[in-house]
């Protein structure tokens, strides 16, 4: 009987080993299972950072070219600008011609209503 419960002693004993050591075992695994779900989630959040990064440099890219675009419009508003000036000048000096012309078209006909009186 004696030898019955020295056996089961020594058999509980190395299932309480047993059982430590698969303790120790889960704790690893957990502790593991945290770090690599963090590092999933680094991986995730780094993909989402790269593609947000994508988004931005995307987003300067059409920025810049839309800065070319209105640098290229602004050029072309300034020539159409320095061109209608240009075009009003003309037309004030034609419009001073014009009347001046009309002036001496109406002193030429009073001169020549006189003569043919």
């Amino acid at each position: 009987m004696v030898s019955v419960e020295v056996d089961l002693r020594r058999k509980l004993m190395e299932a309480n080993d047993q059982l430590a050591l698969k303790t120790e075992q889960l704790e690893t695994l957990r502790q593991l299972a945290r770090h690599t779900t963090v590092v999933e989630v680094d991986h995730m959040q780094i993909n989402e950072l790269e593609a947000e990064l994508d988004r931005c440099r995307d987003a300067e890219q059409r920025l810049a070219a839309a800065e070319e675009e209105h640098a290229a419009r602004a050029e072309e508003c300034d020539k159409l600008r320095r061109e209608n000036a240009k075009l009003k000048d003309d037309l004030t000096a034609r419009s001073a011609q014009v009347l001046e012309a009309r002036k001496e078209v109406g002193r030429t006909r009073a001169e020549t209503e006189v003569e043919l009186l």
